[in-house]
């Protein structure tokens, strides 16, 4: 498993930990195939850049309020809304 597959698969599993939102639902929500992050997780399937950080910007955005974020793994910033001061 690459480095950026297993950041993503840590930071999964601890969303599900957190909210009780399956790994197979955040796939779903996230990539709209309930086994895409399964896949990563057996190193299966490659995982583009595109799509970690797609991924890793749902989670953070997600993310419940007041949960640690996991450590030493980077969290995406937020972009602005639309019509925000950037």
């Amino acid at each position: 498993m690459t480095n950026l597959s297993r950041r993503l698969i840590d930071v999964s599993d601890r969303f599900a930990e957190l909210t009780g939102i399956s790994r197979t639902q955040q796939s779903y929500q996230i990539f709209r195939d309930q086994r895409r992050l399964d896949r990563v997780a057996t190193a299966t399937v490659d995982l583009r850049l595109s799509s970690f950080e797609g991924a890793m910007r749902w989670l953070s955005e997600k993310w419940p309020d007041g949960a640690a974020w996991p450590e030493g793994i980077e969290r995406p910033v937020a972009a602005p809304a639309e019509g925000e001061a950037a």
